[in-house]
């Protein structure tokens, strides 16, 4: 039997989500479904980063103790709402952040990378290092070769292409080594070699290293390195069967 490590249930977005209740489990999960179907939503509900309308969220850890709960905003009074809203969204934020620092990794669909002055190597190193974390170059550079771009380690990020932006931000979650990587669509600008190898990375850190993922994309060819599927279509969200 899978271990659990989400589960969702009747969660609504206004005009995004509707009834949706999933499971995300210990292993490969893979969420497919056209674009516009809900899927970047239900990763931001997932995170914590959008409040859902109805339903709730709960992460677990591997003991099946509740690490943390997402629910609707609590309704208060208009005045009331006002004056404390920045405080308490300013807490909430923290919170949320500080969460998703110590237990998930995130690669956004169109992944914000500064074009700065900074090589590759010194922006992960610099963005791991703003984890708490050590930066092991070894690591770095050896991830970044099984994703092809090693030669790019010393250029500077402003010259980097989108899809070699989009292997970047996925060589910092993998180092990361986060309890859960939420991927969406992290290989869309990648030209199929490049995808496949990034799937294969991710399949091998799985096994070797316990990390669980969740995998969104329309392309389908993903579901050949799942142990889960979820799938969208019209704003909802399930566990294929």
């Amino acid at each position: 039997m899978s271990t659990t490590l989400v589960s969702a249930e009747n969660i609504s977005v206004s005009n995004r989500l509707e009834n949706s209740t999933f499971t995300i489990a210990k292993g490969f999960n893979v969420l497919t479904g056209p674009s516009g179907s809900g899927k970047s939503t239900a990763a931001m509900v997932v995170l914590g980063l959008l409040h859902p309308k109805t339903g709730q969220v709960v992460h677990y850890n591997n003991q099946q103790e509740i690490v943390a709960k997402f629910e609707p905003l609590k309704e208060k009074g208009f005045l009331k709402r006002v004056a404390n809203f920045m405080i308490l969204e300013s807490k909430e934020s923290i919170a949320r952040q500080d969460f998703i620092r110590r237990y998930c990794g995130y690669i956004a669909q169109n992944p914000y990378l500064p074009d700065s002055n900074l090589t590759v190597l010194q922006l992960i190193t610099n963005l791991k290092s703003s984890l708490g974390q050590f930066a092991d170059k070894e690591k770095i550079i050896s991830i970044a070769q099984k994703l092809e771009i090693g030669h790019n380690l010393n250029d500077l990020m402003r010259n980097q292409s989108g899809g070699e932006k989009q292997r970047t931000a996925l060589v910092s979650s993998i180092v990361q080594q986060p309890r859960l990587l939420i991927a969406d669509e992290p290989t869309s600008s990648l030209d199929s070699r490049s995808s496949k190898n990034s799937l294969e990375l991710v399949r091998k850190m799985v096994d070797e290293d316990g990390i669980s993922v969740l995998w969104i994309t329309h392309d389908r060819t993903a579901l050949e390195y799942s142990d889960h599927q979820l799938s969208s279509l019209d704003g909802v969200i399930s566990n294929s069967i």
